[in-house]
């Protein structure tokens, strides 16, 4: 009998089927139920991965003297390194298909020859190739890097009945970077049962004193990817993880109170109605771990949102909201905790390190979303932060994510959310309810807010985002992204952004408005030194109609805000002042 075969793997590198090296080891088997295999014959692959191999009749017949052999082949490349891929030690046809897709395992089998010299049997080592990279925080470098080479990083296939099935061990090069590979069919591994539900784990903890503050060990099921994908892949695909050139990337969840001792004044500035981070409880300590680890994962604590309001608002009340602590707190644990994990896994290009008290303040200190009402026993949705509530901050990161609006810089940043309010929001209707004008501005009738957002206290970001269907004064409409004026999109894009550590803070302005004086709302973006002279700027008719201005364009620098709205100038002058930004912006030829 001749057998002529031919083998073949797919190097990780360039993803082209290749001939295995030579000298690789082929064996025939003849496969018996009740007592050991008998190995038929061997030979090893020649330089076009080809082998064969005879075997004579006398051989054959010993095999099995009463019925025609069970054939199947086996191949032991014993680990050895082609093209940068690492194959496995034993591979088994047994429970494999060939290239033209018939069984690699021959029953009863009473021919003379198997393939030939001209078209040999082709057998594909197909694998479930991953291209990772794997990045921590670097205590001496003060910034997240790729881990340093030789960590040893697992896959593992995860099985909800029985134990789960390491397929593949490598180490990280000096980038970070590791490739693994399973080959279905390797020996004491049974074919998968549809595709693997794949994780990894990485070992590196106490191996070097610069990540010390990292865990020990870590599972990809506890992560997300450095684009928002979950780190546990179920279904995976036979064939890749990623690509050479565009790996996935983990960052490694670090010790938070270790980070945060290294960086005292971010600790200092997180605040708790004037209790720093530093003084907090190991109780409440453990509560920002909780939460920050949920955050790294793209995650939130689970939060109701929005937060039931305490206030029993009647129709025509002034709109306010209050919240308990039981809803307060985690709120507040979240956006911090959400803060962090942006600044320790580098998901943005800029760093709370370089921030001044006041601007990490901005972010971190709950005086910035609360004020406490001790009568009613409840926080109060601050006003300065704008007339909103806040999202889960995994709703509010997936909706920057989903368009696209983290740029490379912080004013393009926030020329891209201006942009997205340009394009979306829609001013809410307060016709026929100025009698409940009781605050400067707007009429902040309950009524309104349930009729547009459809809860009884500040607009949601989340239903900003998602859009809601208004039915004021009993009128259904289509879905829009409503927006409560100046004040509402003002706390709406401060809300956005403070979540990826781009501070902004609320202005007042009083100017002459149907012959009696109001209050409008501005935006100051102090890492920038720029100012939006009116939250209803973005989608002011004249600038919607003028696309080919960039948003960023209605942002003044300081001087100018100065010279304009300085708390020297005339009211008068501030009136006259107020749209100028935008009537100089669409004067331009």
């Amino acid at each position: 009998m001749d057998i002529y075969l031919k083998f073949e793997y797919l190097p990780p590198e360039n993803n082209v089927w290749q001939p295995l090296p030579a000298g690789v080891t082929v064996e025939v088997i003849d496969f018996d139920p009740l007592v050991p295999d008998d190995v038929l014959g061997s030979s090893m692959t020649d330089e076009n991965g080809q082998v064969h191999i005879t075997l004579s009749a006398e051989t054959v017949k010993n095999a099995d003297p009463f019925s025609a052999p069970d054939i199947y082949f086996k191949i032991y490349p014993g680990n050895l390194a082609a093209s940068g891929c690492s194959l496995p030690p034993e591979w088994s046809s047994k429970k494999n298909k060939d290239t033209s897709g018939r069984k690699g395992y021959y029953s009863n089998f009473k021919g003379d020859s198997i393939g030939s010299p001209e078209n040999p049997v082709t057998f594909q080592l197909s694998g479930l190739t991953a291209w990772l990279e794997f990045y921590s925080y670097d205590q001496i470098q003060k910034k997240t890097a790729p881990v340093p080479a030789g960590i040893t990083v697992e896959m593992w296939d995860y099985d909800p009945i029985s134990r789960d099935e390491l397929l593949s061990t490598s180490t990280t090069n000096d980038k970070g970077e590791v490739t693994l590979t399973y080959y279905e069919g390797s020996v004491d591994q049974e074919p998968f049962e549809g595709n693997p539900d794949i994780y990894f784990i990485i070992h590196m903890g106490g191996i070097y004193d610069h990540l010390a503050n990292q865990p020990a060990t870590q599972s990809t099921k506890m992560l997300r990817t450095a684009d928002g994908r979950k780190g546990y892949f179920p279904g995976a695909a036979l064939g890749e993880l990623g690509q050479p050139d565009n790996r996935i990337r983990f960052v490694l969840c670090p010790r938070l109170d270790s980070w945060l001792s290294e960086h005292i004044e971010i600790a200092s500035a997180i605040s708790w109605w004037g209790w720093p981070y530093t003084l907090w409880s190991k109780k409440r300590k453990a509560s920002l771990r909780e939460a920050f680890e949920a955050a790294w994962k793209h995650e939130s604590l689970s939060l109701t949102d929005p937060p039931p309001n305490m206030l029993d608002l009647n129709d025509d009340d002034p709109v306010d909201t209050l919240l308990d602590k039981t809803h307060a707190w985690p709120l507040f644990l979240a956006h911090v905790a959400q803060c962090l994990a942006v600044e320790i896994g580098g998901w943005v290009p800029w760093s709370l390190t370089s921030y001044s008290g006041e601007n990490l303040a901005l972010l971190l200190d709950s005086w910035e979303m609360y004020t406490w009402k001790p009568l009613e026993n409840g926080y109060e949705m601050d006003d300065r932060y704008g007339y909103v509530i806040p999202a889960p901050p995994d709703v509010t990161y997936q909706f920057l994510l989903q368009n696209d609006i983290i740029k490379d810089t912080r004013l393009k940043t926030i020329g891209s959310v201006l942009e997205w309010c340009r394009q979306n929001l829609v001013h809410f209707g307060i016709s026929g309810w100025s009698k409940y004008a009781t605050r400067p501005g707007p009429a902040w009738a309950t009524r309104i807010m349930d009729d547009h957002w459809h809860y009884r206290g500040y607009p949601p970001v989340s239903r900003i985002i998602t859009g809601t269907r208004n039915f004021f004064a009993g009128q259904g409409s289509a879905l829009q992204h409503y927006t409560a004026g100046c004040y509402g999109t003002v706390g709406f894009i401060r809300s956005v952004l403070c979540l990826i550590n781009v501070p902004a803070y609320m202005v007042r302005v009083t100017i002459e408005q149907d012959e009696r004086e109001g209050t409008h709302a501005q935006l100051c973006f102090p890492t920038e030194g720029k100012y939006m002279c009116h939250g209803d700027d973005p989608y002011n008719q004249l600038i919607k109609a003028r696309p080919d201005i960039p948003a960023v364009e209605l942002l003044i620098d300081q001087a100018t805000y100065d010279s304009w709205f300085g708390s020297d100038v005339p009211i008068a002058e501030k009136t006259a002042n107020f749209g100028r930004r935008i009537r100089e912006l669409t004067a331009q030829e």
